[in-house]
C-alpha cells in the first residue's frame, strides 16, 4: 500500500495541505521539517527540490482527507440534486443504512486518502463512484442482502474505479477512439485495484473480488480475465451493471432531459448480461422513478426521428449482414477462445435486435400514426426505440472492438478473416443525424 500512495502523494505536487509524519532531512541542509508540521503547495514544491534519504511522498499524507461523515453528505448532496434519483431514495433510501454503509470506511484511513486523491484528480469519475456506491446499497437492500454484504457492496462500489489513477491521464481524457495501446492501458484499472487492496487489512475479499470482474462479461468478452458465466461472481456482475446504467445516464440521458427510468428497456435488453438478482433489483428500482416528462416537439421533428431512426435500422442490418457472413466463413469448429468471445458477442446482438429495431412495416405503420396520434406522445415511443438502436449500435463496436484487437495482436489465417469485419465496420458509416433533431436536443440539454 505504502508504495501506491507515495506514487499517489507525488501525483498531486501539494495541491492540497499535507501533513510531515516524519522528521525530514535534507542535504547538506540538515532537518528542513519536523513532524507535524503543515505543508502548503509552495512549502511542498521548495522541498521535493531538495536531496532527501526517501521521496518526499514517503514523508508526508493528506493533511484533511475526507471522512465517512464527508462521504455521506457528497452522495446526500449528489442525489437530492437529482429529481429522479431524490425520488428513487424517497422510496427506497434508509439513513441509518447508507450512514452505516459510509461508516465502514473509517477503518480504511489509507483508502480515504485514495478516495480523496480520486476526487481531486478525476472528479467526474468520483462522482460516478459514489452514485454506484449509492445504488449498491439501494439495490442490495432491495435484493434483500445482508448487512455485511450490503457494506460489501458498497465498498466495491466506492472504490471500483481507483485503479484509474494509474493509468496514464491522456488515455483517460481522450475524446477520440482510443487506439490498441491505450485500450490495453484502460484494462489494467481493475488489476490495480485488485492489487492494491490485497494489502489492505481487513478488507472484504468479496468486494476486492468484485472490483477485479467489475468489467467482465458472461459472454467472456469483458476483461481483464475473460470470465464467462457462473465464474463471475454476483458483487462483481452487479457493479458492472451499476457502472454501464450510471455511464448511460450521465452522459445519454441526463444532459437531455430523459429520466433514469428510460433505461430499463435497456437493462431489458441486456438481462444475460448481467446476475439475475442485480437485474431484478434494478428493475424494482427504475420502475419507481418518474416517467418522461412530454417536452414540446414540432410534428415535423418527430418526423425526422421516425425517418432517422429506421436509418439506424438499416445500418445495423447491413453491419449484422457483415457478422453473418463472416460466422459463415469461420464457422464454430475452430479452437481460438478469442473468437469464440468475439462470435459470443455477435450472438448476443442478434438475440436482442429482432425486438429492438423498427423493420419497414413498423416504420411504414409509425408514419399513418403520425397523421392521427399527438405526435409529442409518439414522440416517446419512437424516442425510446432510438435509444435502443444506439445500445445495440454500442454492443457493435464492441464487437468491433475486439475484432481489431484479435486482427491487430495475431496474425494466422482466422484473424486476416476477422479483420474483414473491421474494414467493411470502419467504411460503413453511420446515418447523419438531422439538423432538426440536432436542435432539438441541443434545446433540451441547454434548459
Amino acid at each position: 500500500m505504502d508504495k501506491y500512495l507515495s506514487y499517489l502523494r507525488a501525483k498531486l505536487r501539494g495541491k492540497v495541505d499535507m501533513i510531515v509524519t516524519e522528521d525530514i532531512v535534507a542535504h547538506p541542509e540538515g532537518q528542513v521539517a519536523d513532524k507535524g508540521d503543515v505543508l502548503n503547495t509552495e512549502q511542498f514544491l521548495r522541498l521535493s527540490q531538495l536531496n532527501l534519504n526517501i521521496p518526499l511522498a514517503s514523508y508526508v499524507k493528506i493533511a484533511k482527507p475526507l471522512t465517512p461523515s464527508d462521504i455521506y453528505k457528497e452522495i446526500d448532496e449528489l442525489i437530492s440534486k437529482d429529481k429522479p434519483l431524490n425520488e428513487i431514495d424517497e422510496h427506497f433510501g434508509k439513513a441509518s443504512l447508507l450512514d452505516q454503509c459510509c461508516d465502514s470506511l473509517k477503518q480504511y484511513p489509507d483508502l480515504l486518502e485514495i478516495l480523496t486523491i480520486f476526487k481531486i484528480e478525476t472528479e467526474d469519475l468520483y462522482k460516478q463512484s459514489l452514485t454506484s456506491a449509492y445504488f449498491s446499497y439501494i439495490l442490495g437492500a432491495v435484493a434483500k442482502y445482508s448487512q455485511a454484504k450490503i457494506e460489501s457492496a458498497f465498498l466495491a462500489g466506492v472504490l471500483h474505479d481507483i485503479g484509474l489513477l494509474f493509468i496514464p491521464r491522456n488515455c483517460l481524457d481522450k475524446t477520440k477512439k482510443l487506439n490498441a495501446q491505450e485500450w490495453k492501458e484502460i484494462q489494467l484499472h481493475p488489476i490495480i485495484a485488485f492489487k492494491l487492496l490485497k494489502d489492505v487489512e481487513g478488507f472484504p475479499v468479496s468486494s476486492r473480488k468484485a472490483i477485479l470482474e467489475h468489467h467482465e462479461r458472461p459472454d467472456g468478452s469483458g476483461y481483464p480475465m475473460n470470465k464467462e458465466e457462473d465464474d463471475i461472481g454476483e458483487l462483481g456482475s452487479l457493479i458492472s451493471l451499476l457502472d454501464d446504467v450510471i455511464v448511460i445516464y450521465n452522459k445519454q440521458f441526463k444532459p437531455f432531459k430523459r429520466t433514469i427510468k428510460n433505461i430499463l428497456p435497456i437493462i431489458q435488453m441486456n438481462t444475460f448480461g448481467y446476475h439475475q438478482s442485480a437485474v431484478s433489483a434494478m428493475t424494482i428500482v427504475l420502475k419507481q422513478s418518474q416517467d418522461q416528462e412530454i417536452e414540446n416537439i414540432e410534428k415535423d421533428t418527430v418526423k425526422d426521428l421516425i425517418d432517422y431512426t429506421y436509418q439506424q435500422q438499416l445500418y445495423i442490418n447491413k453491419i449484422m449482414d457483415v457478422i453473418k457472413q463472416i460466422n459463415d466463413i469461420i464457422g464454430f469448429s475452430h479452437n481460438s477462445k478469442n473468437v469464440t468471445a468475439i462470435q459470443n458477442i455477435g450472438g448476443k446482438i442478434s438475440s436482442v435486435i429482432a425486438s429492438a429495431g423498427l423493420q419497414e412495416s413498423s416504420y411504414i405503420e409509425l408514419l399513418q400514426r403520425l397523421t392521427v396520434e399527438d405526435h409529442q406522445v409518439l414522440h416517446l415511443e419512437v424516442e425510446q426505440t432510438r435509444l435502443m438502436l444506439e445500445e445495440i449500435i454500442y454492443q457493435l463496436q464492441s464487437y468491433h472492438k475486439a475484432a481489431n484487437l484479435f486482427s491487430t495482436n495475431f496474425s494466422n489465417g482466422l484473424s486476416e478473416k476477422v479483420g474483414i469485419f473491421s474494414e467493411v465496420f470502419s467504411a460503413t458509416e453511420r446515418p447523419p443525424i438531422p439538423q432538426t433533431l440536432t436542435q432539438y436536443w441541443e434545446s433540451l440539454s441547454s434548459k
